[in-house]
């Protein structure tokens, strides 16, 4: 007992810090010699990895931040510059406004982005349809200014849900499906596997090629044909990340006829 015990402590603080508590250490103070410098080198590199994180993610929090009011007095200047500029530079003016909201945009999916690293979530079991009922409205409303329809069919299961809510991580998806797909309908459905449940966002648009589907799960990808369309690239990557600090998947597959369907595989709970 006197030479596992550290060796356990440092396997139950190990699997603590991966699964998002990093405030978790082994103890350094049993065992022999040899153990308890490996326990105390363990914590050691535990704090450098730990500071090295909330700095990285205070930097982009404080960036963010700080890059608001100057954004804003540009786009202020710029804006009242619109009845000084003559018909053969209204393009050129157009083109400031519209770079200046996509800075505005890219700055808010940074700090989504770091809210979400910041979280690292452990999963937790929720009732699937409870979870995400009270999202429904929102898409719908977001689908009927974009001309489509919603079809919602969701088992009354438990599953263990990304810290963040799965409700969330829909939001951005339908969201994703009335803004890019160019369909009629977007189907929210879930099937119950074994151990599992697949839940799916399916909509009849145009798609994706299986190329762009690897490529659009990374940061700041954009398809082709959506340069001009609002957004940043960083949803899905976002949601990816969501998902899978709870220990999902998160796919992009082609859906039948057409469209795309992205699915999420989370655990089943009881």
């Amino acid at each position: 007992r006197w030479v596992l015990r550290p060796v356990r402590e440092l396997d139950e603080a190990s699997t603590a810090i991966g699964a998002g508590r990093l405030e978790a250490r082994a103890e350094a103070l049993r065992g022999p010699p040899e153990l308890r410098r490996m326990v105390a080198s363990f914590n050691d590199m535990a704090d450098v990895v730990v500071r090295t994180l909330r700095r990285q993610r205070t930097f982009v929090s404080d960036a963010s931040h700080q890059l608001r009011n100057p954004l804003l007095s540009l786009r202020l200047a710029v804006d009242n510059l619109a009845p000084y500029v003559a018909p053969d530079g209204r393009a050129f003016h157009d083109d400031a406004v519209h770079e200046a909201e996509e800075m505005g945009r890219i700055l808010d999916s940074l700090l989504a982005l770091t809210r979400v690293d910041t979280a690292g979530a452990a999963p937790r079991p929720v009732p699937l349809t409870d979870s995400v009922a009270p999202h429904a409205a929102g898409w719908r409303a977001t689908l009927d200014r974009a001309g489509m329809r919603l079809d919602v069919q969701l088992p009354d299961v438990w599953v263990l849900a990304p810290g963040d809510g799965l409700g969330h991580v829909l939001d951005e998806l339908v969201g994703n499906a009335a803004r890019l797909s160019g369909g009629s309908l977007v189907e929210v459905r879930a099937v119950v596997a074994d151990g599992t449940v697949e839940v799916h966002v399916r909509d009849d648009g145009a798609g994706l090629a299986a190329a762009e589907r690897e490529q659009a799960v990374e940061r700041f990808w954009r398809g082709r044909g959506q340069q001009n369309v609002a957004g940043t690239g960083l949803g899905l990557a976002i949601c990816r990340e969501v998902v899978e600090a709870a220990g999902g998947q998160l796919d992009l597959l082609a859906a039948e006829p057409r469209g795309l369907d992205v699915q999420i595989r989370l655990a089943r709970a009881e």
